[in-house]
């Protein structure tokens, strides 16, 4: 009895050790991109900085490239696209090495001036990291995006610093640089720039050298902290900034238009006729009929003629039509 009692406890205390371990989140003992940041973040602590905040993009970004890199076997700033972090404004440190921890990395990797203001050079920022492994070698990926206020962050331990800039050189040892054969300096642009692309094997020293200019000012013209000193291929210099031309007034005055005023008609005014007046007609009286009757010679033939034939009427009625009375 007291057998399955405790057979039974063990089955139940194996189940919730089960369920806890569902539960909590995985990740790699001293080896995966929370622990990295984790570590950034609380060296910014240290000198009283606010944390770095992930994103999901660099994320993304960082582990892609921690995967490139351990796909070549090397580090390199340069990824797959042949793009690199500071082209998109982007802070990047990166790391190799076979016993590689956070804590190595962040103390002991990138205690350098090149490094260091990548984790404490602003006073904000955004922040994601990859981690890879070959097998044999571990790759770290720091990508920052700053924000905030610039801040000028003190070297830290001169020793380490020291055996970082060793390390490097072992590592460049392993990996022979490519042939550089000089620096081909690049035509002003027809505004007065000059803008320089960074090519492979060209360091920024060797650039300020070609151009007869200081590293500072370089980074000054391309928008970058004065004491940045690390350019990556592809990226775009701005040697000289354009010109700024005085501007010229070259408008033509435009001539005030003269309004027309318009023409009143006035109207010459014609005198009006005075009035004559009508003569009063005359009444005319008609002539006496025998005026009418004799006012022409053959007028008075006629009316002779006329008369003597009503004589002749008359005589004949009386004689011979109208009988006497007995």
């Amino acid at each position: 009895m007291l057998c399955k009692k405790a057979l039974h406890l063990l089955l139940v205390c194996a189940c919730l050790c089960l369920c806890l371990a569902i539960s909590a989140p995985v990740r790699a003992q001293g080896g995966d991109a929370y622990a990295l940041i984790d570590e950034v973040n609380a060296l910014r602590a240290s000198e009283g900085l606010a944390a770095y905040s992930v994103d999901a993009g660099l994320m993304s970004g960082a582990q892609a490239h921690a995967d490139y890199m351990a796909s070549l076997g090397t580090w390199t700033h340069e990824r797959a696209d042949g793009s690199s972090a500071s082209s998109l404004g982007i802070a990047e440190n990166v790391a190799m090495g076979m016993q590689l921890s956070p804590n190595y990395a962040v103390y002991v990797l990138w205690t350098d001036s090149l490094h260091w203001p990548t984790m404490l050079g602003h006073s904000a920022g955004s922040v994601g990291a990859g981690v890879a492994s070959d097998g044999s070698n571990i790759y770290y990926v720091l990508n920052v995006l700053p924000a905030g206020q610039a801040i000028q962050a003190r070297v830290a331990d001169p020793a380490a610093a020291e055996q970082n800039v060793q390390a490097a050189a072992l590592l460049q040892q392993a990996t022979p640089e490519p042939v550089f054969l000089g620096i081909l300096t690049s035509t002003p642009n027809p505004d007065g720039s000059i803008i320089h692309v960074v090519q492979s094997g060209e360091s920024l020293w060797g650039i300020a050298d070609a151009y007869g200019m200081s590293m500072s000012e370089i980074m000054v013209n391309s928008g970058n902290s004065p004491a940045a000193e690390q350019v990556f291929i592809g990226d775009r210099l701005v040697i000289r900034r354009a010109f700024t031309p005085t501007p010229t007034d070259n408008s033509t005055p435009t001539p005030t238009p003269i309004t027309p005023q318009p023409t009143v008609f006035r109207p010459t005014r014609t005198p009006v006729p005075t009035a004559t007046p009508m003569p009063t007609p005359t009444p005319t009286l008609p002539p006496p009929p025998l005026h009418v009757a004799f006012r022409s010679s053959q007028q008075v033939g006629l009316t002779m003629a006329g008369i003597s034939a009503a004589g002749l009427i008359l005589v004949l009625y009386f004689l011979f039509i109208r009988k006497p009375k007995e």
